[in-house]
């Protein structure tokens, strides 16, 4: 079994140290999310694992692998356990507004 680390949003943790890890996964909640993260991938490629479409590309020299997983702690635990078992991600980043978007 890998081990993997946890990264939580923290200052105690130095940002390089995730940019060079080779595949960065990052899951977002809402389509919205996703839509302006997708304008900074390059080299996009779509693929469909249990239902749900990854898209995998490259943010600078980095590996991207993104996936919306929708609203709710099952739905990011669904996702994050799928990043880890089927698209060897070293880190995953859970990026989203937390309610916090104004219409």
């Amino acid at each position: 079994m890998k081990d993997y680390k946890v990264f939580l949003w923290n200052l105690k943790y130095n940002i390089k140290e995730i940019l060079d890890m080779k595949n960065i996964g990052i899951i977002v909640a809402m389509q919205e999310e996703l839509e302006e993260i997708l304008k900074i991938i390059k080299e996009k490629r779509k693929k469909e694992i249990y239902d749900i479409t990854y898209i995998e590309g490259k943010i600078g020299e980095n590996n991207i692998i993104i996936t919306l997983s929708g609203i709710g702690k099952v739905n990011a635990a669904r996702t994050t356990q799928i990043l880890i078992d089927k698209l060897d991600v070293e880190c995953i980043i859970n990026v989203g507004s937390a309610g916090a978007l104004n219409s």
